[in-house]
């Protein structure tokens, strides 16, 4: 069920009013109470909404395990066994028999013999042979029938598994919903027996609130969730490349092989069924009786039905004409109700885009009514009502319509009659690399004058809005040693990593090595990040001593990273030293930020980064621009996106 969320007039009249009418102590405890959730909901709501930005959050979808696996139910086993039983029977017999001649008539016969026979057509060698062929040809149909049946199973026990997966998200994000209700309900409900609104406003609220509980009593209640309850996922929407799909469904040989299997099964059977008989036999009369008769005799007897019986009977002949066109129908069959149901897929697909814009204007007004909180602005609490509830609203229909593409995903491969398969999926979502307009994930230095000047708060707001994830954080003596303890959690509480900025040249002398390596193990032990803003191109006499100073440069690189092992190192690079010195730094850091600096021009930064990562790994490479090279930010987010 849809869930329309209104917002009540009155709500927002009623969280202003009653601070007015409420004693001041009474107004301030609510309100503080109010932030305090707020706050609350705000950490756990952005640690649920983490998309996850490649694909193997959906491949784990589609390939996870079922809890039971399905069972064997092909005939295939008894058939070969069955065909194998046939291949061994060879058509002999020995026949005997004796007789008084008091029961029957004397034709000639002894009274007493042993015959051996051997029967060749009906019910002798070759139509076993041929009936063993026959039962090989049907334990093979069998085989590739359940195939096919087993991969209806798989996606219909997938369409299943969707729902339970996605449940521990719908669960977490409703509790937090459920959490800010119960509160505006409350606040709803004192309005309304203190005469401060009518009681039709009162029941918006406690509507939303039972329904969040009914539904968060229906995902917690049925055990059929319980392994998934408490797992959290997000993954991108996605789309399959029809194209290739269908190819796949033109080049699929099981079809093909079923129906062809059918047509030699039909033959063979047909072929199996010997209405002639033809038997060889040895006989040796016993003489019982005294009457001389102990002769041996060789002969054959057959039977030829007189009726025609042939392959090319019309029942059979009409039954093997149509399997070519069975096969042909079907194929066309399975690719367009394939394309019909991709379309119900596009469809839904464009409804999570749009639901994703919708929790991403929603998560924007949210967060800009926090930031002015944070800047010391006057918020009116209503309004940060209004703007969570949406946000929270949102996020659970953004989850409850990734749920259903991913359905709808399951059911195009389950109607093509494929198997789950990577290279026909690929992103269709916002991108995710893309916050507020910036492409990339974004870092920033930070210098102690500009750090000890702009309070934690302040500045990891700057952050968010730029939506910088990383901040490079200069930790020597003139930095505010407690403020930069006090922002560290700060920033990893909204996402943002610290990576602790070094940047004394002179730390490429061995004298200095050991300063160096104390100061990156303290500053690894506050954050596992470190990174080292060394430039031994800036030392007066470099030039004179180029060769000397770089390989002091590894030489103390080499030692720092023996110092951190299982911390982050990274280091600031210029982008004109020699190819073996990138190359064994590379071997040595996580990270490698190339200082690109003085052009705005896009083409040399293109240059200089197409001769760095091959030599670095792209995904160690961060590219670093200025603002001052560049007229405006324009300019710069401009270059950005197209490098």
């Amino acid at each position: 069920m849809k869930i329309k969320f209104v917002t009540s007039l009155i709500l927002a009249m009623v969280l202003v009013i009653i601070p007015n009418l409420a004693s001041s102590q009474t107004a301030n405890t609510e309100e503080q109470a109010l932030w305090q959730l707020v706050d609350t909901l705000q950490i756990e709501h952005n640690k649920l909404m983490q998309e996850d930005n490649d694909l193997e959050s959906s491949h784990a979808i589609f390939e996870s395990e079922r809890d039971f696996p399905i069972p064997e139910t092909s005939p295939s086993a008894m058939l070969r066994a069955e065909a194998s039983d046939y291949g061994k029977r060879t058509g002999l017999a020995l026949r005997g028999g004796y007789t008084n001649r008091t029961v029957i008539d004397d034709n000639g016969e002894s009274s007493a013999y042993l015959q051996l026979e051997w029967d060749l057509l009906k019910n002798g060698y070759f139509e076993y042979r041929d009936r063993s062929e026959t039962l090989a040809l049907r334990a093979k149909l069998a085989e590739l029938k359940t195939r096919h049946d087993n991969h209806y199973s798989n996606s219909r026990c997938q369409r299943y598994n969707i729902s339970r997966i996605f449940s521990g998200s719908r669960a977490a994000l409703t509790r937090l919903k459920l959490d800010l209700m119960q509160w505006v309900n409350a606040i709803e409900q004192r309005a309304y027996f203190k005469g401060w609104s009518q009681f039709d406003d009162a029941l918006e609220a406690e509507a939303d609130t039972r329904l969040l509980h009914s539904t968060l009593n229906y995902l917690h209640g049925d055990a059929n969730f319980d392994a998934y309850i408490n797992k959290r996922v997000n993954p991108p929407i996605i789309d399959i490349d029809i194209a290739a799909l269908t190819k796949a469904i033109r080049s699929d040989t099981l079809p093909q092989s079923i129906a062809t299997l059918e047509l030699k099964e039909t033959r063979q059977r047909v072929q199996a069924d010997h209405p002639n008989s033809f038997r060889l036999f040895l006989r040796q009369d016993l003489d019982v009786d005294n009457r001389g008769r102990d002769d041996t005799a060789i002969g054959f007897r057959f039977i030829v039905p007189l009726e025609k019986q042939s392959l090319n009977s019309e029942y059979y002949n009409a039954k093997i004409n149509t399997f070519a066109q069975q096969a042909r129908y079907a194929q066309w069959q399975r690719l367009e109700r394939t394309r019909t149901v991709y379309q119900g897929l596009v469809e839904q697909k464009e409804r999570a885009i749009s639901q994703q814009y919708r929790y991403m204007l929603a998560k924007e007004r949210l967060r800009r009514t926090l930031a002015k909180k944070a800047l010391g602005e006057a918020v009116n609490p209503a309004l940060v009502v209004i703007h969570m509830r949406s946000q929270l609203g949102t996020a659970i229909e953004l989850i409850k319509a990734k749920e259903e593409l991913y359905r709808r995903v399951n059911e195009v491969f389950h109607i093509a009659q494929l198997p789950y398969a990577r290279q026909y999926i690929y992103r269709a979502s916002v991108k995710t690399d893309t916050y507020r307009s910036r492409v990339g994930s974004r870092a920033i230095y930070i210098w102690s004058k500009t750090f000890n000047h702009i309070d934690n708060q302040t500045l990891i707001n700057i952050l968010k809005t730029k939506g910088i994830t990383r901040a490079l954080v200069s930790s020597g003596s003139k930095t505010d040693a407690a403020k930069l303890k006090r922002f560290i959690p700060l920033a990893e509480r909204d996402q943002i990593k610290t990576e602790l900025l070094f940047s004394d040249n002179r730390w490429i002398f061995p004298e200095n090595h050991d300063k160096a390596e104390l100061k990156i193990a303290m500053a690894a032990a506050n954050t596992g990040r470190v990174h080292l803003d060394i430039e031994p191109h800036t030392l007066p006499d470099y030039q004179a001593n180029k060769e000397k100073y770089l390989q002091l440069y590894l030489q103390m690189l080499t030692r720092l990273r023996q110092a951190i092992p299982f911390a982050e190192l990274s280091v600031a690079l210029p982008t004109h030293w020699p190819n073996e010195t990138y190359q064994r730094i590379a071997r040595l850091v996580d990270r490698a930020y190339i200082m690109s600096y003085e052009t705005d021009n896009i083409a040399t930064h293109v240059k200089r980064l197409s001769r760095l990562l091959p030599l670095l790994a792209e995904t160690k490479v961060t590219l670093v621009q200025r603002i001052p090279d560049y007229p405006d930010e324009w300019a710069l987010e401009k270059s950005f996106e197209h490098i």
